[in-house]
């Protein structure tokens, strides 16, 4: 006991870190005094390979843990444009949104209204004192869909209505095809049903029961 306490404090913290230092992660000793290393690092994200349908919404998301004071910047890969800066969109393509929700590790860069051009890496930048950054590549496929059957249909009022399309692209995802009734989106209710089905191709098909006059009209589907 009287060996511990005629050694300075900076020297039992040294030797105790000796045994320790391996199981402690992410403790380190400068200047004799012990400390945390709280630097940012990045997380596992949940896809470095993006897919989108073009005309459609793409995400790209950086985790960051330990972000402190730093900020987390998109930067588009073919022009080294930054996109958005924290919260803030500095592209003149409005298109371009950084999402980020209170005390979350998650940055995400949203594309809205994605097109062909959009394709190609991607940087999530942290503005440390050496920077550091990771890429992820983004692919918008051409959203080629096609109505099947004839494109005028005839129905009996009370009936129901029944039309499918698919596309020959193959995205990361189901659910990428949207059915349009004039401008307005359709959603699963008591009388429309929508079944998607990804495969090679990516295929929807749309029925409309017990049919009504305000039920005509054009459809599309994208």
């Amino acid at each position: 006991m009287a060996f511990w306490r005629a050694m300075p404090c900076q020297t039992i913290c040294a030797f105790l870190l000796l045994f320790l230092g391996p199981v402690m992660a992410g403790f380190t000793l400068e200047q004799g005094i012990p400390h945390f290393n709280t630097k940012p690092y990045f997380l596992p994200p949940p896809a470095r390979n993006v897919t989108a349908l073009e005309g459609q919404s793409a995400y790209l998301h950086c985790r960051v843990a330990q972000l402190g004071d730093k900020k987390v910047s998109w930067i588009r890969g073919r022009d080294l444009h930054v996109l958005t800066s924290s919260v803030h969109t500095f592209a003149s393509d409005q298109r371009f949104i950084a999402v980020h929700a209170d005390r979350s590790e998650n940055w995400t860069l949203h594309i809205r209204f994605s097109q062909i051009r959009d394709s190609g890496e991607y940087q999530c930048q942290v503005n440390t004192k050496s920077g550091i950054s990771t890429s992820y590549h983004l692919t918008i496929l051409e959203a080629a869909t096609e109505l099947e059957g004839s494109h005028q249909r005839y129905v009996r009022a009370g009936s129901s209505i029944q039309l499918s399309c698919k596309t020959g692209a193959i995205a990361d995802q189901a659910g990428l095809l949207y059915w349009y009734h004039g401008n307005h989106v359709l959603k699963r209710s008591g009388r429309v049903s929508i079944h998607t089905d990804v495969q090679n191709t990516i295929s929807s098909q749309l029925t409309v029961s017990k049919a009504r006059e305000s039920d005509s009209g054009n459809y599309t589907c994208w």
